[in-house]
């Protein structure tokens, strides 16, 4: 492409962006595309140039912020109406002063009915009317707020929109029609409070680039995908925002997570954790998590 050659020629990050209309983490993803694909047409000289490009564009953003809030898979649709778990999360964060809310994948559950069968609506038999409706309602029903700044990485029902007759990159919708910050699909980079953080959605090793040694280094994963709330190793895995059943017929309450200031050490940096229980009448504090870092 292009873009990428002229990155390459020295020419501004920025200014490609603006000049070929391209979001962020699309250009991120050519360039990762180019640095890992089986089919890059660049030399080992030009590939290690764009892992430093890469590396110096990573970041999507920085939060110094003393609350942020963390949710993941609402798994929006017309047929399991889940949005209004999203509503309140945001009444949330306007009554409690946060002003930052991180989305963690499977925005949209990217499903229809079809034979009375719930498929992906990236199946051949599905109908790109069908689709619309589903992107439309999507599109007309999440909410926002002036006071909060979203970030959503999109997952992977969300991927199943751009596989889908319709053809549809969910996150540059509601970049433009929400003015909501897009991160990209399955992995992102922020800070907080200066310390990197791996925003994931998927083990998916295609284009992951915490899979490639010390490209990206950073202190902590915040995972989605899951549908669980724990601490494991390294990574945060934050919960569901959706009434859901898992595959042993299991209820799980909906909930979300806020990230509150890190603990600053000598030599360690503690992040800290509010689990929260969203139910039909009551939003509850439950456990309180702890990941601590070895600084180097």
């Amino acid at each position: 492409m292009d873009a990428i050659r002229e990155l390459l020629q020295g020419r501004d990050f920025n200014k490609i962006l603006q000049d070929y209309n391209l979001y962020q983490y699309e250009l991120l993803f050519l360039i990762a595309e180019e640095i890992f694909g089986f089919f890059s047409e660049y030399s080992d000289t030009e590939k290690e140039m764009l892992k430093n490009i890469y590396i110096e564009h990573a970041c999507m953003f920085h939060l110094n912020e003393e609350k942020v809030m963390l949710v993941s898979d609402t798994h929006i649709s017309r047929i399991n109406d889940n949005i209004a778990y999203l509503y309140r999360v945001l009444e949330y964060c306007q009554k409690n002063s946060i002003h930052h809310l991180i989305h963690a994948g499977d925005i949209g559950n990217g499903k229809i009915t079809v034979n009375d069968r719930r498929m992906p609506v990236c199946f051949s038999d599905v109908s790109k009317e069908e689709v619309e409706k589903e992107r439309d309602y999507l599109l007309c029903n999440y909410p926002t707020s002036p006071d909060i700044h979203q970030y959503i990485l999109a997952g992977n029902h969300d991927s199943w929109y751009e596989d889908s007759p319709l053809q549809v990159d969910i996150l540059k919708i509601l970049a433009r029609e929400k003015k909501i910050n897009p991160l990209g699909f399955y992995q992102a980079f922020f800070t907080f409070y200066g310390y990197y953080i791996s925003l994931e959605h998927e083990n998916r090793n295609i284009y992951q680039i915490t899979n490639q040694p010390n490209l990206i280094s950073h202190l902590i994963k915040i995972k989605g995908h899951y549908h669980k709330a724990m601490v494991k190793g390294k990574s945060l895995y934050v919960p569901p925002l959706y009434k859901y059943t898992n595959y042993e017929n299991q209820s799980r309450i909906p909930g979300f997570i806020v990230m509150n200031k890190p603990i600053m050490q000598e030599e360690n940096v503690t992040f800290q954790f509010d689990r929260f229980y969203c139910t039909d009448n009551d939003i509850t504090l439950g456990d309180t998590y702890t990941l601590t870092r070895k600084l180097k």
